[in-house]
């Protein structure tokens, strides 16, 4: 059964589309293995523009929500970045958007998704941000050198 419509979510390929995209934010929301946060990060982005623009009032923002609300919360991703502090910042602000949107929807209002999404984003905001990233200098460990073994040597130009 096709789906068709005059607004831009309102066809098969969006419909597809959206729905690939669920699935990389379902992954990490469940914390599955194969999860993606850089993929379900972008995913929640679009899935965020189209929720309640189709016809079915487009995809849900509980996993969304969830899958946010994982990645803030985990340490080790934050400190893979250069700077967690901003990385912790924006997942915040993306995490707010998202419950703004959830609470200017009257599908979200009716399905009470708001009175289970609160507490996992208070959560997950309050887990303590690590002060600096990781060690980025090159030492026998991150270059995968056993005991004894010299790191290669540098040409010169």
């Amino acid at each position: 059964m096709g789906a068709w419509g005059y607004g831009s979510f309102d066809n098969d390929t969006a419909g597809d589309m959206v729905a690939a995209l669920t699935k990389h934010v379902t992954r990490v929301a469940d914390g599955r293995k194969g999860g993606d946060y850089e993929m379900a990060r972008v995913a929640a982005q679009f899935l965020l523009l189209a929720h309640g623009t189709d016809i079915l009032g487009g995809p849900g923002l509980v996993d969304v929500i969830r899958a946010l609300a994982r990645m803030r919360s985990n340490v080790q991703y934050l400190i893979s970045a250069r700077e967690p502090k901003k990385l912790a910042a924006e997942l915040e602000k993306e995490l707010k958007a998202v419950m703004r949107r959830m609470r200017a929807c009257r599908g979200c209002h009716r399905a009470e998704a708001l009175d289970e999404c609160k507490p996992l984003a208070k959560t997950a905001c309050a887990v303590p941000v690590p002060k600096a990233a990781m060690s980025r200098k090159p030492n026998r460990n991150n270059l995968g050198l056993r005991p004894g073994q010299n790191r290669p040597k540098r040409r010169r130009r």
